[in-house]
């Protein structure tokens, strides 16, 4: 009996340290990821350092279109309160005008039509969902 119980917490430790192990090693791996996407934030900060501005703005208007297809997708299932809906419709307000002011600042000329108001963005993305 005392052989098993010996077996059991013998293998209870082993099995604790190698989880130990895994955990130490997974933290890498966030510590990794999070310093990844510190840097991809920073990228259109570099590319205006360095007077690209045209790919400063083409990241920037990649990152807040993926932003309004979340919100449109959110909208769209018919699934969130009045209040949530008012609130997405604020940040895709927000995100626009940041667009719009992104272009305007960089004078990069004129925004497509669809992403000068969230209801064009709106009715552009379904349209484009039914393809």
């Amino acid at each position: 009996m005392n052989v098993i119980i010996l077996f059991i917490a013998i293998a209870w430790g082993v099995l604790n340290l190698v989880l130990f192990f895994k955990i130490w090693n997974m933290c890498n791996d966030v510590a990794e990821l999070k310093q990844r996407l510190l840097h991809s934030e920073n990228k259109p900060r570099i590319n205006m350092l360095l007077g690209d501005k045209h790919t400063a703005a083409l990241q920037i208007k990649t990152k807040i279109v993926n932003k309004l297809i979340v919100y449109a997708d959110d909208i769209s299932q018919n699934k969130c309160s009045e209040e949530y809906s008012n609130e997405v419709f604020a940040q895709m307000d927000k995100n626009i005008a940041i667009l719009n002011d992104v272009y305007n600042d960089l004078s990069l000329g004129e925004l497509p039509e669809h992403l000068k108001s969230r209801d064009a963005f709106m009715a552009y993305y379904t349209k484009l969902k039914k393809y």
